[in-house]
């Protein structure tokens, strides 16, 4: 993550993440459960604007996206 003062009233920020997630479940035919893995991989950012219009009023706009991994029941 990182932010830079492009202006004394104009910062800009960012950042990304990559998140992997295995998932494995070993053979137990007693309780019929197979051999089975899976990865749930995604890449997620956030980004932000924030504009200091005067000493006491300013405005923040940001955009991201998350990763959430599944439940397995």
């Amino acid at each position: 993550q990182g932010s830079v003062d492009v202006t004394r009233s104009l910062r800009l920020s960012g950042g990304l993440r990559y998140t992997g997630i295995r998932f494995a479940t070993v053979r137990d035919a007693a309780f019929g459960i197979p051999d089975s893995s899976q990865w749930f991989r995604d890449v997620t950012f956030q980004s932000s604007v924030r504009w200091q219009l005067a000493p006491v009023f300013g405005l923040h706009f940001v955009a991201s996206r998350g990763f959430r991994a599944p439940n397995l029941n």
